[in-house]
C-alpha cells in the first residue's frame, strides 16, 4: 500500500516580525514529485491556515499520514521540532522527516535535539524525499540514502551528499493546488 503523505510548513512564532507568506514552492516541488510517482500527498500550512499546535494535533489526527515532511527555516526550527514532535504523539508509527536550510546545517544536532525525528533531508529534496518514501513503501532500509542524517544502531550517521538537480526542466511544476491560498 502506498504511504501517505503529508507535508508540513511551521508557523512562525508568535511576534516575529513576519511578511505576507511566500508560496510554499519547496513543498509544491516536493509534492508534485510524490503526486507524478502515484503518491498520496498532501499539505498542512500553519502560517496561512494559522494553526496553534492544538489546531494541528487535531489536523494531523485526523490525516493519520505515514510520513510528515516539516520544512523549516530558522525562524522556524524550533516550531518545526514542536511539529515534530505531535505528528509522533498523534501518528506513533509515522516516519518524521524535517527538511529545509536550517535543518541541512544542523542535521546532528536536530537529530538529537528531538528523539521524535526520524531523518534529515538536506538541501535539495525532490529527490531524496521520493527516493525515502519508495523505500518506506517497500520495507526497506532508509538509513543509507544519500543526502540524509538519521539514526542507525543509536548512533547518528551522516548519508553523502546528493548531487543538486542540473536538468531543473525534469522536475514537474509545483502543485499549488495543494496549497492553501491567503485571502489579504
Amino acid at each position: 500500500m502506498k504511504p501517505h503523505v503529508t507535508l508540513v510548513n511551521p508557523a512562525a512564532p508568535a511576534k516575529a516580525a513576519m511578511h505576507m507568506p511566500f508560496a510554499l514552492l519547496g513543498l509544491g516541488y516536493l509534492a508534485a514529485i510524490l503526486e507524478k510517482n502515484q503518491y498520496q500527498v498532501n499539505v498542512i500550512d500553519c502560517q496561512v491556515l494559522k494553526l496553534s499546535l492544538e489546531d494541528f494535533k487535531s489536523e494531523i489526527s485526523r490525516r493519520k499520514p505515514d510520513i510528515v515532511g516539516v520544512t523549516s527555516s530558522t525562524l522556524t526550527y524550533q516550531t518545526a521540532m514542536k511539529l515534530v514532535k505531535i505528528a509522533k504523539e498523534a501518528c506513533p508509527n509515522c516516519i518524521t522527516i524535517a527538511g529545509g536550510a536550517h535543518v541541512t546545517f544542523w542535521d546532528d544536532h536536530a537529530l538529537e535535539e528531538c528523539p521524535e525525528l526520524d531523518i534529515v533531508v538536506r538541501k535539495e529534496g525532490e529527490n531524496t524525499v521520493l527516493e525515502l518514501t519508495q523505500r518506506i513503501e517497500a520495507g526497506k532500509s532508509y538509513d543509507d540514502v544519500v543526502g540524509t542524517t538519521c539514526r542507525k544502531d543509536g548512533k547518528i550517521v551522516r548519508n553523502p551528499d546528493r548531487p543538486y538537480i542540473e536538468d531543473l526542466d525534469s522536475l514537474p511544476f509545483p502543485a499549488r493546488h495543494l496549497l492553501p491560498l491567503l485571502v489579504a
